[in-house]
Formats: C-alpha cells, structure tokens, sequence
C-alpha cells in the first residue's frame, strides 16, 4: 500500500513499544497485537490519540468484519467516520478507499481509507475504534491536503516489509529501531482460562459471605469476602490480562487477585469494564476481594495469560550502518522474554547474529530455555567453528558445516526443528551441515526464554544480535533462502 510515513505529522505504530509515542490511552477491550489495534464492535473499544494538530487528511488501514462499520471519531468538534453497506462517510472529507473516490470498502480484508479534508477544524482527541468490529494496521494524520492524483498511484505502489506470515510467530525481538523488546509483548497466549466468567449457572466460583451468583451475575451486599475461582492452569510468575464489568456499584471497593493476594488489581469503586495486567504470585486462583464492603455486580471476568515485557540487563543499542543492533557484552548481557511458551513441537528459529568473539567459555550462547539452545561454538562441539542447535540441553546438537564463523561480520542463521528433534540448519538461506541431523529429544524449557546468555550467567554471547525470531510450524529451504534475499541488504550480506 501507499507510503505516506514521511508525510505524516501522525503516524501511529500499534506496536506494544512504538505506541507509547502516539497512542495516550486504550480503553474497554481495545488491545494491540501483531501490529494491529483490534476491537470488538464497543463504543467503548478506543485508542485515545496523545496529539490534535489542525486536521486536513487522514488515512488509515483497516480490516471490518462486516460492511458496517464505526472507525474513529474526534473529540471537542465531533466528526466520525464509518460505513454503511461498504460506503465510508464522514462529513468534511472526500474518501478515497483504495485509492478509489467512494469506491465500497470489503469486509474481511485490509482496505486502505483516505480522507482528503473539503475544510479544516480543530479537534480537541482522536479515538480510534469507538464502535469498529475489527483490526486497525495504520493511522495517520497530515497538515496538508493529499493531491487526488497521488492516492490511487501511491496506493498501487505496495511495498513488502515482512516477508514472512507473521501469524505464526511466538517471539519477535528486533533491535533496528532502536528499540529493546518483544515485538509481541502483550500478546494473548491462548484461550480464556476462566470457567463461567459470565456467571450463566450458580457453579464454577466459591462464594463468600455477602456474595451470590444471580441472574448472570455475581452480586455483592457489603461483603468484605472472597469470590474465588480455583484454577490450576493459573502458573506462578505468568503474566495475565484479567478484564472484569461492574454494574449497580452501590458502595464500598473491590479489587481482583491472582495467585494471592500479593498480585493485586487497582481497587475499584465505580461501575465500568476494567482490565489489569498482573504477574501471578502463585499457582494457585483468581478472586475477587471485597475490600470495604463492596455492594455491586461483577460480570464478563476473563483471564488470559499475555506474552510480559523483557527484562533487560546490560543490552544496549548500537549503531551498526543503516540500522540499529542489540549489543551484548560477553558476559552480564542477557534478555530474559519469560516463560510463555515451553518451545516444544515443530519450531523454526531465525537470527541475525555478528560475533566479536566465542563468547564465555568460547561457548557463548545466542538463545537459551534449558533446553533448547542456540549457540556459537568455535571448538566446543562436534565440528569446529561452528553454530549449533540441541533440543535436549546438551548431547545432540545439529551444526553448521565446519569453518562458518567469521568475527565482525552478520550471519543469517536459520534452524527448521521438528517435533522428534530433527533439524535442518541454514546459513545465509543455504542448508549448512548434513541434512535432517539429530538434535537430542525435545523437551520443554526449564528456564525462562533467554538471549545473549543461558540462566547460569556463564556462557554470555559477544557481538550483535538482530531480528531474533521464533515461529510455529517448520519453514521451508526456500523460504529460508527468500528471507535471507530479502534482508540480506540491510546487513550488507
């Protein structure tokens, strides 16, 4: 699609890191994944916009379920923009969808709207959503009116950042701007983890004193007790987004717990849906406390467990020519994404690594769960000067041909692991080493998910690292290849 981003004095990332620049707030069930802002046909699902310049033309990218549709509005002088039937309105612009003057948008898909401004106003907040059932990938804002000429050719120029289906990817750390962390922070990890969160039947919830299960709800008369769900799949230091609706607040406070007591929610003395984003203290429930005889309604209660922002000790951002890298420094560096994913079954691993030296040990470690480890190794293995993966902590371990390792200079490496262990290695897109080696038996993680050094702190890689990236389901040698063509320039391979 068009490439306005340098047009823009708006241009908003919906990247858990990059919206912290533009996006003040979101609010209901509004949430950010996989480069989207994704809603649920709420009034209340928003993106609150930090900036109101003078507005002459916008243009976002959106993905409707359906033809009609809400998509934003401005606060202070209001203007709102949606569909009806597939036609795209909104008073004081001509919309362009596709690059196309009134042409319908198309539910399920991505569609590019313009709107070229026929006067222009002051505003006092933009708020992205507010009654969309879908997923948002741009929003931008202009100073000046985009020439009806150019909206159709930029559309048509389409350019192709990512080469992969990011759909299947678990973890995404890419330092090229600068920025240090998981891509995919945030992200929900699975299904909902409560039973009966709607209340539908008097079961599933132990209640205390002045709690009752009525109607769909779970009612509270000045209790000062626990409504407790034990739930087992709850896990010690897992971090878990828990949304929850008030209704008929009356008096008093309550707040939501997870694990224990010491993993608390904000407490809360109004009616609303809130969200909370808590780390569990223990394996052990969800409840709600009434803390000073709460007299209300809970409703609609989720949890599901996200993927935690990284811990980062001693990385740092670097300069490496047109781009930026994540430096680590042989020794205390290390990023820890936790523990989400057990990285068992069928997984592809892609890396941007530039070596300094071996690293600790001359065994220097560029990912590490325990179990399944990635590592530098120019005399430590089977071969010599080589790169290798083992799936079991040691033992088996599927190399690079002999020889590959050159200091000072970026590297591709992809591994292509199956579910029994057997790997196929690749360097720069090719196959390196024999094909199908053995990489011990699977086995899930016994340590959080780990880059630049493995949990003992003694085995720290030196050098930089780029672009790590873990993805369900085995890519392909060819993919390996394009991927490599279609990064290689960046790293001047």
């Amino acid at each position: 699609m068009a490439d306005y981003s340098k047009e823009a004095v708006i241009d908003v990332k919906f990247d858990p890191q990059l919206s912290k620049k533009t996006i003040f707030s979101l609010s209901g069930d509004a949430f950010l994944s996989k480069g989207r802002l994704w809603c649920d046909d709420n009034t209340a699902d928003i993106a609150k916009l930090i900036d109101n310049p003078e507005l002459f033309s916008w243009r976002m990218v959106v993905n409707p379920d359906s033809l009609t549709e809400k998509f934003w509005t401005t606060t202070g002088i209001v203007k709102s923009c949606s569909a009806t039937a597939g036609t795209v309105t909104m008073d004081g612009f001509s919309i362009y969808v596709n690059g196309v003057l009134d042409d319908p948008i198309i539910a399920g898909e991505d569609n590019e709207i313009v709107g070229r401004a026929t006067g222009s106003f002051t505003y006092t907040a933009i708020e992205i959503g507010s009654g969309l059932h879908g997923s948002v990938s741009v929003f931008q804002v202009f100073k000046t009116v985009i020439n009806v000429n150019e909206t159709l050719n930029k559309y048509e120029k389409k350019e192709f950042k990512e080469h992969l289906n990011t759909d299947n990817r678990i973890l995404s750390v890419d330092g090229r701007d600068g920025i240090i962390g998981n891509r995919l922070e945030g992200d929900i990890v699975g299904s909902d983890l409560i039973t009966n969160g709607g209340f539908d039947t008097d079961s599933d919830w132990t209640k205390g004193t002045g709690w009752t299960i009525v109607d769909g709800k779970a009612v509270s008369t000045a209790s000062t007790a626990n409504l407790v769900q034990d739930d087992s799949v709850i896990s010690e230091d897992k971090t878990y987004i828990v949304t929850y609706t008030i209704s008929d607040y009356a008096g008093g406070s309550v707040r939501v717990e997870l694990g224990n007591d010491s993993a608390a929610g904000v407490e809360r003395s109004s009616n609303g849906t809130f969200t909370e984003v808590l780390v569990a203290s223990a394996a052990e429930f969800i409840q709600f406390d009434g803390r000073t005889a709460f007299t209300g309604k809970i409703d609609n209660v989720s949890v599901h467990e996200i993927i935690p922002a990284v811990t980062n000790t001693s990385v740092v951002s670097v300069r490496d020519g047109s781009i930026r890298a994540n430096y680590y420094n042989g020794s205390t560096s290390k990023l820890d994404c936790g523990n989400y994913d057990d990285l068992t079954g069928e997984k592809s691993i892609l890396a941007w690594v530039k070596p300094y030296s071996g690293g600790g040990n001359g065994a220097g470690r560029i990912f590490s769960n325990g179990k399944l480890e990635i590592i530098i190794a120019p005399s430590s293995l089977d071969g010599t000067n080589v790169y290798g993966l083992t799936s079991a902590g040691g033992g088996a371990w599927a190399e690079t041909a002999d020889n590959v390792i050159t200091f000072f200079k970026w590297v591709l490496l992809g591994f292509s692991r199956e579910s029994d262990g057997t790997t196929n290695v690749y360097l720069n897109g090719v196959l390196s080493g024999s094909a199908d080696q053995a990489s011990g038996t699977v086995a899930a993680g016994t340590t959080n998910i780990l880059i630049g050094d493995r949990d003992a702190d003694d085995r720290g890689f030196l050098g930089l690292e780029d672009q790590i990236r873990v993805e369900n389901g085995l890519l392909t040698a060819q993919q390996h290849m394009q991927i490599f063509t279609s990064e290689r320039g960046q790293y001047n391979v």
